[in-house]
């Protein structure tokens, strides 16, 4: 676990910036998607405000996806680590 510790240290930065940065961009494509969307079923351009909820879901998809699997390699690397202790 220490030397899992060690290791992250050096890239506190770079971690805490992605931290911040990669919600905002998804957040945003997200709320782009959204409102897009709703303009156009507004503008009744069905077509187009279909395929924006579409990607709206791709992206959710995609994201929830990628949690999933951060968290099952991060808990395997961290029964890991207690396994060597």
């Amino acid at each position: 676990m220490r030397k899992l510790a060690l290791r992250l240290h050096g890239k506190r930065i770079q971690h805490l910036a992605l931290a911040l940065l990669l919600p905002i961009a998804f957040h945003g494509s997200y709320n782009y998607l959204l409102f897009q969307s709703a303009s156009l079923f507004d503008g009744e351009v069905y077509a187009l405000g279909a395929m924006c909820i579409l990607a709206d879901l791709a992206l959710v998809i995609f994201l929830w996806r990628l949690g999933l699997r951060f968290i099952r390699k991060h808990a395997q690397a961290s029964t890991t680590q207690s396994d060597h202790l």
